[in-house]
């Protein structure tokens, strides 16, 4: 965290370097505390050199001489964090994204593309919200740069069509419908110059940046736990900001994986999609103690007796015997369905409030679990039709579409808007096309909807329709077969779907 005396300040970027002692105190202290990474190879050579160094300030850059030449430079760099709902199917956090340089004087930011010197200037930071121009070269590169195997490109390419663009001190925020997609932000990084301190090349962020008073400062996050103490602590200036911190680890220790897993009392996270909530006691069937011996009998009977009451404890209402068989159901069906935890948490979650109002008498469970999965994977931009739905849980799709309402009206929730751009989103995925081939669909479908070839019709037939012609187009294979169990459409409808958006279109 930040200190609130010192506010985590190292130095101010500019001239004022040469000649404030406290400054320059500041950085040396900072890369003394510090861990350097391994190869950064002799950290007491590098202190040592800094005892008596001289600081000289260049456009963009802070020189740090020793005696026995250059020490290193402070540079600056941008970089861009793209949301992590835009990152690899896998999940993981934001992918960050190395713009380039930058260069602050006069109280402007300069971005250029590379880090080299000849670097191609690409825009200032305090003009980039209101240049259109700007903001389309910036989208271009990342057009260019992205590997689609880390980051889905499409989708981040159609969010950031319009999106809301502010600029906050020395960051750039831009997001849509109050989501944000990305952060285009600075930070302060050391490259040692001699070889005796690390690789060529290598450098190491010490700060991040904040613009006052058209100067740009440099800090870091100071102030850390002392856990022998107790308090926390900022390592730059000594201020104590808490002295009754409280040990939440726990009070016995382990040397191996067995002691931990024997010793541990608690339990997992919370699970809306688990019976008890994953909160539940286990009496097994097992009938031995922890050194694997057996009871006596009337022990035995006293056990029978206590699992007979936890089963029944779990099922004492009608609420609890109907989660009891939905909430396996709805594992089931996300399984057969390929949706991942957080979808299938939101959904089990829906259905306990569905359970709780009295939404769910009267209908069966089944087609209450595909209605809710239906309104959950649209909402989160993963959809699945009501046909693919509808064939995993074997009940019919005009049944699941008639709970889908029901759930809608009763639980005042509104429809989530379906986009065809999911749906090609995810079909590309799924038959695996090139990257090239679903840019070249999200094309097709901006053109499909200014002449409103999309409007009244089903989107898995578009999305099916538009992925076939793109592929067509560029010359590309794939697997029809495949595609068309996905969409849950015919080959009639794909050939209908197929030639109207290619006449409207007057695509070759």
């Amino acid at each position: 965290m930040r200190c609130p005396e010192c506010k985590g300040m190292l130095f101010i970027f500019d001239e004022q370097i040469e000649k404030d002692k406290a400054q320059q105190k500041a950085i040396k202290q900072y890369l003394k505390n510090i861990t350097l990474p391994v190869e950064f190879g002799d950290k007491e050579n590098l202190m040592k050199n800094l005892e008596d160094a001289e600081y000289v300030y260049k456009k963009g850059m802070i020189e740090i001489r020793g005696k026995k030449g250059i020490i290193g430079n402070l540079t600056l760099k941008s970089d861009i964090k793209i949301d992590k709902r835009y990152g690899c199917q896998n999940g993981g956090d934001a992918v960050i994204y190395p713009l380039g340089k930058a260069i602050f004087e006069d109280g402007q930011t300069k971005i250029y593309s590379d880090n080299g010197d000849g670097g191609e200037y690409l825009f200032k930071l305090e003009e980039f919200s209101g240049s259109k121009e700007k903001q389309t070269i910036l989208w271009e590169i990342l057009k260019k740069n992205l590997d689609k195997n880390i980051i889905d490109k499409a989708t981040l390419l159609i969010s950031l069509e319009e999106p809301e663009i502010s600029n906050e001190g020395s960051e750039i925020l831009v997001k849509k419908e109050n989501r944000a997609i990305l952060l285009i932000y600075l930070k302060c990084v050391f490259t040692p110059a001699s070889f005796a301190y690390s690789e060529k090349g290598k450098n190491f962020s010490i700060g991040f940046t904040e613009k006052v008073n058209n100067k740009l400062r440099i800090f870091y996050e100071s102030a850390f736990p002392d856990v022998k103490t107790g308090e926390i602590v900022c390592s730059n200036c000594g201020t104590i900001i808490d002295s009754e911190m409280i040990d939440t680890g726990a009070e016995w220790r382990s040397f191996d994986s067995g002691q931990k897993e024997k010793r541990s009392r608690a339990s997992g996270a919370i699970k809306d999609a688990k019976v008890s909530k994953g909160l539940t006691t286990e009496i097994d069937r097992y009938d031995r103690d922890a050194k694997g011996g057996g009871f006596e009998v009337e022990r035995k009977v006293e056990l029978y007796r206590m699992r007979r009451l936890q089963t029944r404890s779990r099922m004492s209402d009608s609420a609890g015997r109907n989660l009891s068989i939905a909430l396996p159901e709805l594992d089931r069906m996300c399984s057969l369905l390929d949706i991942g935890e957080t979808i299938k948490e939101e959904c089990a979650h829906l259905y306990r409030q569905a359970v709780d109002k009295g939404f769910v008498k009267g209908r069966s469970i089944e087609s209450i679990i595909g209605a809710i999965i239906c309104y959950v994977t649209r909402k989160k931009g993963e959809p699945r039709t009501l046909e693919e739905i509808g064939e995993k849980s074997g009940i019919s799709k005009k049944e699941i579409g008639r709970s889908y309402k029901h759930i809608l009206k009763s639980m005042n929730l509104k429809p989530p808007r379906t986009n065809v751009e999911d749906y090609i989103a995810l079909y590309a995925s799924k038959i695996g096309i090139s990257n090239t081939a679903e840019e070249e669909a999200q094309k097709i479908l901006k053109g499909a909807m200014k002449y409103g070839i999309t409007a009244g019709r089903g989107p898995s037939g578009v999305a099916g329709a538009i992925i076939s012609l793109a592929c067509e187009q560029i010359g590309e294979n794939f697997p029809k077969k495949e595609l068309l169990e996905l969409a849950g459409i015919t080959m009639s409808t794909l050939h209908s779907r197929h030639e109207e958006i290619k006449s409207k279109l007057k695509l070759n």
